[in-house]
């Protein structure tokens, strides 16, 4: 299968980068466990446009080359790309190009074995069978898209604990995965759905050809 792999809050930790910096910045004291939405960074920054120069001068000054793999990510990485054709999918999109060349050495550094790497926004633009997200905005634009997501659980996409599809019902979200291991299961749940897809249509095949 084609899964497609979300890099930072997802594979990459990045936050106690970000945080060391901002902390270091504005003599503050804010600790990763604090950043329970997704926007917390914005609510601290206060406006758009100083977060927007304050992140270009960290990416500018190696943010991203600082950022380490969360543990057990690199095992995970390994066993995934036996089976299965990694896409990295990321919306890194600031100061381009030195953050295309800052996320390739980064990645050839932890040695990530992967087929494709994309710089994009609408993720599910970038065909996958299954899409590995941590981001609230992005998995519900993959949901929307009718795509296949599993979600490590982070403080700032508790949000998405449970689903709420309208007023009355309120659906857990199963497929929100708190180790490696349960990431693996769930991928090779998808693979077992995806060949008995594949038989059937090709059972099916077989019997309008034989028609």
């Amino acid at each position: 299968m084609r899964i497609g792999l979300d890099l930072d809050g997802v594979i990459i930790n990045l936050m106690p980068e970000i945080l060391r910096r901002w902390n270091r910045d504005h003599g503050t004291d804010i600790k990763e466990e604090d950043m329970v939405l997704y926007d917390s960074l914005m609510e601290l920054a206060g406006s758009v446009v100083y977060l927007k120069v304050w992140w270009k001068q960290q990416v500018l000054s190696g943010m991203y080359l600082q950022a380490r793999l969360y543990r057990g990510a690199s095992d995970f990485i390994e066993e995934l790309g036996r089976k299965h054709d990694i896409v990295i999918i990321t919306s890194r999109l600031d100061v381009l190009p030195q953050v295309i060349s800052d996320t390739a050495e980064s990645l050839d550094y932890y040695k990530i074995p992967y087929k494709e790497l994309h710089f994009i926004k609408e993720k599910y633009l970038v065909e996958c069978d299954v899409y590995i997200e941590d981001s609230p905005p992005c998995i519900k634009e993959l949901w929307q898209a009718h795509k296949n997501v599993i979600m490590p659980r982070r403080p700032w996409n508790q949000e998405l604990e449970y689903i709420s599809f309208n007023e009355e019902d309120n659906y857990k979200n199963e497929d929100a995965f708190d180790t490696w291991e349960e990431a693996l299961d769930m991928i090779e749940y998808f693979s077992r759905e995806k060949e008995t897809k594949e038989a059937e249509k090709e059972r099916l095949y077989g019997q309008v050809s034989k028609g």
